[in-house]
């Protein structure tokens, strides 16, 4: 299973409705593409720190704006982190009491979408400059970059160890 979104349609469609500005949505996507890591990470804090509604607003930000850019993988990995963590807190601290509530449902989880992010955030960084200057998606290794180097999956989300 590839985890490559289809960025271009929906950065055609968000440019559609801003009436073609294609520096807003490349910044947008940009932006997007340099949060996503800092996101998994507060993910990963809120649920280390058993924080579940914190865990679930950065989901639900993720979610969305994964949406938004087109990342559906990362989109619909975020929506079933979400799905595991709140069917999780419905049983209060997970039926057996041992460490099976909230956070290490949804901790487990995460790894899949570290990786999806990753992915969709390296080609963002290959498509992103050529679709910016013609409106078409350019070919993997263009050059020119969103921002920094995406992160490796162990680097978006720390290990729960």
């Amino acid at each position: 299973m590839t985890h490559g979104p289809g960025h271009p349609g929906a950065w055609d469609a968000l440019a559609d409705e801003l009436d073609g500005d294609r520096d807003a949505v490349a910044r947008f996507v940009a932006a997007w593409a340099q949060a996503l890591g800092p996101r998994l990470r507060r993910v990963h804090a809120a649920l280390a720190a058993g924080d579940v509604d914190d865990a679930e607003v950065a989901l639900l930000t993720v979610r969305c704006t994964s949406t938004m850019v087109g990342a559906h993988a990362v989109a619909e990995l975020a929506s079933g982190a979400l799905d595991a963590l709140r069917a999780a807190d419905a049983e209060v601290g997970g039926a057996d009491g041992a460490g099976a509530g909230p956070p290490a449902v949804a901790v487990r989880h995460l790894a899949d979408l570290a990786t999806a992010a990753v992915e969709a955030v390296a080609r963002t960084g290959a498509v992103l400059p050529g679709w910016r200057a013609d409106g078409a998606p350019s070919a993997a290794g263009t050059t020119g970059r969103t921002g920094p180097p995406p992160e490796g999956p162990d680097q978006v989300v720390p290990s729960n160890r």
